[in-house]
């Protein structure tokens, strides 16, 4: 399967226009979107789009369906009924280098010099300054197609299923298989960082070799501040990432690319990237709050001077989006309410946190007493076995 990407990959990273880019990308999200079952390309059970092999004789009574039998019935997806997801996922994890390497393509001079060029108009005269112009202009476009290689990045790290444990087993044999945005996450942590990351620039990097994708995801939410369908990505990215807890990239992202002290520096301003970032900041601080207190995004945030200075700034500004800035017409009573945006809130499910509930040493201890109970009982056993052999 993984020559079959080969065409569009190398379509991708080569010197093509942006439209045969575009296609190559469209084509491998639909393709991934319909083993993963989220693609609304899909027949229903009861649709009457079959062909001649799903019918008899090829013919479909229409007469006798109903238009309203398909309202509530699930998707009919035979890639994922065939346990095609795995093999899928594994095949572009393959072609996961070529895949970024393609997006950072042009992008090794955006870090200094920035995407987005802000500029003032008007000047001094007779020492009576001029109307200040908000204008700003965009150098280096984002372009459709790399949009599409962002969103088949976050596909690749937030895809999991119930059903990928059993795929996995059966495909590897190992019964301890890894989940498939794990694999995605360790892949892309792998990759080369760029030189002004590195401590003792201990890998040469070339104009061949793949660099890491996180430096260049975070900088693109400040260079493209008003670019909202990237911001929308890089959420599920840094969601995923967070949820997961996986430290690596979270030691990359926090550590090395200082992106809380930027966020909270910009979310201080009236910026146009305020939104995607206090979203981002909320994720950590919901996240911090179901982890242990000896976990590594704890233990940052807890010795974080700018964090913690910007806790009472981050909750005033999260309550303002979500309560009514003037009273509602007949919901008079909504208006200066009281509202939760902890865990087990309406907004805490609205940025995936369904189910999460605040960590509780309590809780944790007693779902360790049975673990050690089990452990004390095998031992007796192995010790009463060995007395037997004797």
């Amino acid at each position: 399967m993984k020559r079959h990407w080969d065409p569009l990959v190398s379509m991708l990273d080569g010197d093509t226009s942006d439209a045969a880019k575009v296609a190559a990308t469209r084509i491998m999200m639909g393709i991934f979107t319909l083993a993963t079952g989220r693609s609304s390309r899909v027949r229903k059970p009861n649709c009457v789009m079959t062909d001649a092999t799903e019918s008899n004789m090829g013919e479909t009574k229409v007469n006798e369906i109903d238009p309203d039998a398909n309202k509530d019935l699930p998707h009919e997806n035979k890639l994922l009924n065939w346990g095609l997801t795995s093999r899928i996922h594994h095949s572009l994890l393959k072609h996961l280098p070529q895949l970024i390497h393609a997006l950072l393509r042009g992008n090794d001079n955006r870090i200094e010099s920035g995407a987005t060029q802000y500029f003032k108009r008007g000047g001094s005269s007779n020492g009576i300054s001029g109307v200040v112009h908000p204008g700003r202009c965009c150098i280096v476009p984002f372009t459709s197609w790399r949009l599409h290689v962002c969103i088949l990045l976050a596909e690749l790290l937030t895809h999991n299923e119930p059903e990928e444990k059993s795929e996995l087993q059966n495909l590897n044999g190992n019964e301890e298989a890894e989940a498939f945005s794990l694999m995605a996450m360790n892949a892309v942590m792998e990759l080369t960082l760029p030189p002004a990351l590195q401590t003792n620039n201990d890998d040469q990097v070339s104009e061949s070799t793949v660099l890491n994708p996180w430096p260049f995801l975070c900088d693109w939410v400040f260079d493209y501040p008003e670019n909202t369908l990237y911001h929308f990505q890089f959420i599920r990215l840094f969601k995923a990432i967070c949820m997961e807890h996986h430290e690596a990239s979270l030691r990359l992202v926090l550590q090395k690319l200082k992106f809380v002290s930027r966020a909270v520096k910009t979310c201080s301003g009236a910026y146009a990237n305020r939104g995607v970032l206090l979203v981002c900041l909320n994720v950590l601080r919901l996240r911090s709050h179901s982890l242990a207190p000896s976990a590594f995004l704890c233990q940052f945030l807890k010795s974080h001077d700018a964090w913690k200075g910007f806790q009472d700034e981050l909750l005033r500004m999260t309550l303002e989006q979500e309560r009514h800035s003037h009273p509602v017409p007949s919901k008079e009573s909504y208006f200066g309410e009281s509202i939760n945006i902890d865990l087990g809130s309406s907004y805490a499910v609205q940025l995936g946190f369904d189910g999460i509930e605040t960590y509780r040493a309590d809780s944790a201890t007693v779902q360790q007493q049975p673990l050690i109970a089990e452990a004390a009982d095998s031992k007796k056993k192995k010790k009463k076995k060995r007395k037997k052999k004797k």
